[in-house]
């Protein structure tokens, strides 16, 4: 039973292995320091919502989430702060965040910048008004994607 065990665990690994070596690789840098956020400059957030920070997984989780549903090509998407210039890349500046997280956003992308325009939520804190906004943009560039 035990071998069972180890073959599955191995076939397991195995698959997932090549699942991300068929994946193409993409890069993405999220530039939130340029933004407003209810009018805040991204400094000012930081101190009237201190979990600002803090949630900034879960808003880049929020735009992966939504993202994958609408990729069809298998891509490996990896958050950087510092993409590497060489390979595939995607640089996202959030401009500005209104109090329900309807946001707005200019995306660079293999030679390409377009300015998305996303809707928040209706019902929620700030920070989670901004993480449905984030996963508006992730149906948005997802589609856009195609369209390159």
């Amino acid at each position: 039973m035990k071998e069972m065990k180890k073959l599955f665990i191995l076939l397991t690994l195995c698959i997932a292995t090549n699942v991300l070596f068929a994946a193409e690789r993409l890069q993405i840098k999220v530039n939130y320091t340029k933004g407003l956020y209810k009018g805040l400059t991204y400094s000012a957030i930081q101190e009237a919502e201190p979990d600002f920070i803090k949630d900034k997984p879960r808003y880049e989780g929020r735009f992966l989430e939504e993202f994958e549903k609408k990729i069809t090509e298998p891509i490996a998407v990896v958050f950087t702060d510092t993409p590497d210039k060489k390979g595939n890349y995607m640089t996202i500046n959030i401009l500005t965040v209104s109090p329900k997280g309807n946001l707005v956003a200019e995306v660079s992308y293999k030679g390409q910048t377009k300015q998305f325009k996303c809707k928040g939520g209706t019902f929620g804190s700030f920070l989670n008004l901004f993480g449905d906004g984030m996963g508006s943009l992730g149906k948005d560039l997802a589609k856009w994607i195609h369209t390159l």
